[in-house]
């Protein structure tokens, strides 16, 4: 994220996710609404990040991130260039 309120106090907190859309939505209902970084997609890795300002919180960055559980397992290098050859014209 862009500018953190205080860089060396950072929190990271992984939950999973059942139903994506249900997800969003609930975040959505809550306001945060005012975005850090445009979304950030990898294939394997997915994030977006924005800031709790909409709710008169304390302007805190928060960063939502999803990996494919494969590419943990593999590392990230190993699981691109085996999906590189999964997609191989044969």
């Amino acid at each position: 994220m862009t500018s953190p309120a205080d860089p060396g106090r950072m929190l990271f907190v992984n939950i999973p996710v059942a139903d994506l859309e249900r997800s969003k939505a609930f975040f959505a209902s809550l306001g945060f609404g005012i975005e850090a970084d445009p979304a950030d997609d990898h294939g394997f890795m997915y994030s977006r990040s924005f800031f709790d300002l909409d709710l008169d919180l304390d302007g805190h960055g928060w960063q939502v991130m999803w990996m494919d559980p494969a590419a943990v397992a593999k590392g990230p290098a190993a699981f691109a260039e085996s999906r590189q050859e999964a997609h191989a014209p044969a």
